[in-house]
């Protein structure tokens, strides 16, 4: 074979198809995050349009005396501008309630609880996702990769983190990494398989440089139909200790007064 001819197959293989094949695919990201939340159990998406509870937490309750932890979450209606709303206030409680340290905690308690009736895999509904977040998607070594980046103009009461998921053939998420508290935190769901076929998240596993491992397992129960959540325990593994959550005295789909959401309403599942 003269230089020329070896030459042009040598060209030939740098420039066919196997060789682009080694740098990751490009997805249609929406796409592959609509297949993921289909997969998945939404209280909202099966029903639900309102929640009033008791979130109680020993520790807290202790602290609050004659107090209670009341959350309150409202569906947006179909085809709404709104989005989802979610506030947690503090009934009673005396001075206590206004306490920093107690402030805090309970800021900590709202954040996210939204998801948890919202559903979904981000915690966000598509339209906050499409406003306030860009998506990419790739495919690679047989898993799809997702990238939700926060847009830096995004208001602070939007739900939304950075993160990378790593998603399965069948569209199941199979580990999270998200920045969290300016922390990465890696985060591998776990799933129960209802009777419809919808994935219900009964727990995670969490890993974090500074807060190091967590546990974290929910017990369920289904009232009118509907699955929804009764305990939270979160176990910090190098300690052994548990911190618990109840969720208790639940009023669903009945109507929450517009006032408790005008300062504490949250967009995409918050």
């Amino acid at each position: 074979m003269s230089r020329h001819l070896l030459l042009a197959a040598l060209l030939a293989v740098a420039c066919s198809p196997l060789w682009a094949q080694t740098e990751p695919a490009a997805l249609d990201a929406e796409a592959l995050l609509i297949k993921v939340e289909s997969k998945m159990y939404s209280p909202k998406a099966a029903g639900l349009t309102s929640v009033r509870l008791h979130v109680s937490m020993p520790m807290i309750d202790t602290m609050l005396g004659g107090g209670k932890i009341m959350f309150y979450w409202q569906a947006a209606k179909e085809g709404a501008a709104q989005k989802d709303k979610s506030a947690i206030k503090i009934e009673g409680g005396g001075e206590m309630a206004a306490n920093p340290m107690i402030a805090g905690m309970i800021k900590k308690i709202d954040m996210g609880f939204g998801k948890m009736f919202s559903g979904g895999a981000t915690g966000s509904d598509l339209e906050t996702i499409r406003k306030h977040a860009t998506l990419s998607a790739t495919e690679s070594e047989g898993k799809y990769i997702l990238t939700v980046k926060r847009k830096a103009d995004a208001p602070e009461d939007v739900f939304l983190v950075d993160s990378v998921m790593t998603i399965s053939k069948d569209y199941v998420v199979e580990k999270a990494i998200a920045k969290v508290d300016d922390q990465l935190t890696e985060t591998t769901p776990v799933f129960k398989a209802l009777e419809d076929g919808k994935l219900l998240t009964i727990g995670y596993k969490m890993s974090a440089p500074l807060t190091g491992e967590n546990e974290i397992a929910m017990v369920y129960e289904q009232q009118d139909k509907l699955w929804l959540p009764a305990k939270i325990v979160n176990k910090i593994v190098q300690s052994g200790m548990e911190v618990e959550l109840l969720f208790k005295d639940y009023e669903i789909n009945k109507a929450i007064d517009p006032k408790v959401f005008e300062e504490e309403g949250k967009e995409g599942g918050k």
